[in-house]
Order: structure tokens, then sequence, then C-alpha cells
């Protein structure tokens, strides 16, 4: 959904202790906490060089990555500038994403950050 390359790996868990973060000469990985109830949540199964996995839908990583940021303005401006300046997002990919999805899943997430971009979306 970001219109540039960007060499960042980001994996999400429920398990941890905290949020880690490691820049390697290969990348950014880091590594986010999510509660439980959310984590399992619009995942789908995945299969690389024989190994599987399960894969957030893109509805759902855009979600935890709006779940793990606070403190933007609750404003129509704020949450332009957080998705198109901040995250770079691609307005065409945003388009394409299944808001039903998305509107269904939000309030599972107690988050401003995802209030504020729903509301945003549905006044577009």
């Amino acid at each position: 959904m970001i219109g540039e390359r960007v060499c960042a790996i980001k994996r999400v868990g429920f398990r941890l202790n905290k949020d880690r973060v490691f820049n390697t000469p290969f990348g950014r990985y880091s590594f986010h906490y999510l509660p439980e109830e959310l984590f399992s949540l619009a995942l789908m199964p995945a299969e690389k060089q024989g190994y599987g996995f399960r894969l957030a839908t893109a509805e759902k990583a855009l979600l935890n990555t709006l779940y793990k940021i606070r403190g933007i303005s609750p404003t129509k401006q704020g949450v332009i500038d957080l998705i198109y300046a901040d995250l770079r997002l691609n307005q065409e990919c945003l388009q394409e994403l299944d808001w039903e999805t998305m509107a269904d899943l939000a309030p599972l997430c107690i988050s401003t950050t995802i209030h504020n971009f729903i509301k945003w979306r549905e006044e577009l």
C-alpha cells in the first residue's frame, strides 16, 4: 500500500513483553505487541518454500499499524497527514480495501487513531 520501496518487516504477536525494533543492514525489523483478542482476527493462511504461516489481510495490517500510533490530531487534516504524509499510503490502494471489514474490526480495537480513521473514511 506504500508507493515506494520500504526495507522493513513488521511482525505482530500477543505474547511479547514489549515492542522491539532492530535496524540491520538489510532493513528494519520490528516486533509489536497486540492484545490477544485482536491478534487472530482477519488472518489468511499462506505458504512459502514449503513453510506455512498466517498473514494479516491488508485491512488488518493497516489497523495493526494504526493501533500502535498515538496522539494524532482528531481532525480531518490530522488523519490525512497521518495516512498520506506520515505513512505514505497510496490512495488507490486505500480505495481497494474492504471497508466493511475494517468497520467491523474497528470497534474491537480500542484506539482513538482507528476511530478517527474510520470516521474520516465514512465522511468521504
